[in-house]
């Protein structure tokens, strides 16, 4: 049996994360690669951290033959053991449909679970779901508060759809104040879409700058 120590020097490896599909995951090391054997041993025992890591193996086939299904197995039983980022790579998956059949209620279902731990990009997801009415039932006041709590943690994209409801006054008051705020946090993180809308909302409300 692979030794605690060994686990976590296999875990360490590389120590990646997904930041959008499974499919754009940051490619694997050769190093990590070489740890396939020990990785797969203590996924098949149980081990969610280790269950997740695999399933990006599969997902991007570096260190594993490319097999989307045996990634979603995978997720889903690190998923089921609470693991948030394994929440938030499943419903992803379902969300594109890669290796499960695509479902928009799934994806959001399993974001809700990684934006309840805190996982700002899933919150961020889930916003833009129902933002949009789909997977959830349209609800720009749902929207606000999901792209407020990924908002809270820096994400710019959070900042910038945030900063899109108070200019159009969905889901909340509209205040061109707070949108020029939540924009300028977003502008400052370099979303270049936050520093066009910037532009054109001072040169259509020049009294803005002074109420910074």
């Amino acid at each position: 049996m692979l030794k605690k120590g060994s686990l976590m020097g296999a875990l360490a490896l590389g120590a990646f994360f997904l930041t959008n599909l499974p499919a754009n995951a940051v490619p694997v090391p050769n190093s990590e690669i070489a740890s396939f054997a020990a990785l797969e041993q203590q996924a098949v025992s149980g081990d969610a951290k280790a269950q997740y890591q695999l399933s990006i193996l599969y997902e991007t086939g570096k260190g594993a033959p490319k097999n989307y299904e045996k990634a979603a197995e995978l997720l889903q039983k690190s998923s089921a053991q609470g693991l948030a980022e394994a929440q938030f790579a499943l419903g992803a998956i379902y969300e594109e449909g890669r290796g499960v059949p695509q479902s928009d209620e799934q994806a959001a279902e399993w974001w809700l679970k990684a934006a309840d731990q805190g996982l700002a990009k899933a919150q961020f997801n889930l916003g833009h779901l129902y933002e949009d009415g789909r997977g959830v039932p349209q609800n720009d006041a749902k929207a606000l508060e999901f792209y407020q709590k990924s908002a809270d943690q820096g994400s710019a994209e959070a900042q910038y759809n945030l900063g899109g409801l108070y200019l159009r006054g969905k889901g909340v008051a509209q205040s061109d104040v707070q949108c020029a705020a939540w924009w300028q946090k977003a502008a400052d993180h370099g979303l270049k879409r936050a520093k066009t809308g910037l532009k054109k909302l001072y040169k259509a409300h020049p009294d803005l700058k002074s109420k910074k």
